[in-house]
């Protein structure tokens, strides 16, 4: 079938597994490959993200400008393809519907302290680091949206 019906049968909790497959590994070579600029355009959406506020929609489109950046700084053209359609799942109706009783402000707040560990495990070149980081900040918004009833 069409990406339009993979986003279609895809749920939330699917598309975080799949990220879990896929982005340490970006990571982890982002790490490894980012030049100056990259690091640069990473700053640049981990600053923006970070000045979200309570604001819900800019959050989650910086959070998303964020990932994508780390993918570009893989120059894997093809690793940035597929973080591009994980992202084009990501933001389809079934996440929308959830986003806004899993981004309480304190999980944003806590979301926005681990992208800063990933983006300063990049600057130091500490690729395992980056890798178990992401690991940790993707398995959190995984319990978060499994546990989002609960208010934690």
């Amino acid at each position: 079938g069409s990406e339009k019906d993979i986003a279609d049968v895809t749920s939330p909790l699917e598309l975080l597994d799949a990220r879990l497959a896929v982005e340490p590994n970006i990571t982890r070579r982002a790490v490894v490959n980012a030049n100056a600029h990259d690091i640069d355009r990473l700053r640049e959406s981990l600053e923006r993200v970070e000045a979200s506020g309570d604001d819900i929609e800019h959050f989650t489109g910086w959070d998303q400008q964020f990932h994508l950046r780390l993918a570009e700084c893989t120059r894997n053209p093809l690793m940035v393809w597929l973080y591009t359609h994980l992202n084009e799942v990501r933001g389809r109706a079934q996440w929308s519907d959830v986003k806004g009783r899993v981004l309480t402000r304190r999980r944003m707040d806590v979301y926005n302290r681990q992208h800063r560990a990933v983006f300063e495990a990049l600057r130091r070149r500490d690729a395992d680091a980056a890798g178990r980081l992401m690991t940790a900040h993707l398995e959190k918004a995984r319990s978060d949206m499994l546990g989002q009833d609960t208010g934690t």
